[in-house]
C-alpha cells in the first residue's frame, strides 16, 4: 500500500491555443504515480491531451505529467488550476521568490494567500530558516 492513500490535489488545464502533437500538448503516464517505475518500464502508456482551444483536461495530483516539445513556430498557451485539500502549502513557494519587504508591506490576511503560514510543525516551514527571514506562523 501506498504511503499516502488518498490524492491531495486535481488539476484541471484548459487550452488557450489548441493543443497539437507539433506544438508539444501536455504529456500524461495513464496509471501510475512511480517515478522509479518510469526508469524500469519503457512501456507504460503515454497520453498526449491534444485538443482545440477550450478543452480542458483534468488530472490527479500524483499523476506524472509534463508538456511535451514545442516544434511548432507559435506558443502553447493554458491556463490550469490546481484545487488542493486546503490544509496544503500553494505549489509556488512565494517566500522564495518575493523579498521580505514586499511581503511585509502586504495585510495578514494577503501574507497568508501567499503561503506565508504553516500547518503544524512541518508543512509550510522552510528547514532550519537558514537566512533568518522565515515569519512566524
Amino acid at each position: 500500500m501506498d504511503l499516502l492513500s488518498f490524492e491531495l490535489q486535481i488539476s484541471a488545464l484548459w487550452a488557450l491555443d489548441d493543443f497539437s502533437e507539433e506544438n508539444g500538448a501536455t504529456r500524461i503516464v495513464m496509471g501510475t504515480s512511480d517515478l522509479d517505475a518510469l526508469s524500469d518500464d519503457d512501456s507504460l502508456p503515454v497520453a498526449q491531451a491534444i485538443m482545440p482551444k477550450g478543452s480542458v483536461v483534468m488530472y490527479l495530483g500524483s499523476t506524472i505529467h509534463g508538456g511535451g516539445a514545442n516544434h511548432s513556430s507559435q506558443p502553447r498557451k493554458a491556463v490550469v488550476n490546481t484545487y488542493a485539500l486546503g490544509w496544503l502549502r500553494q505549489e509556488e513557494n512565494q517566500y522564495l521568490a518575493l523579498s521580505p519587504e514586499a511581503v511585509a508591506s502586504q495585510s495578514d490576511e494577503v501574507q497568508r494567500l501567499l503561503g506565508f503560514q504553516a500547518h503544524g510543525p512541518h508543512l509550510g516551514v522552510w528547514p532550519d530558516d537558514p537566512d533568518g527571514l522565515w515569519f512566524d506562523s
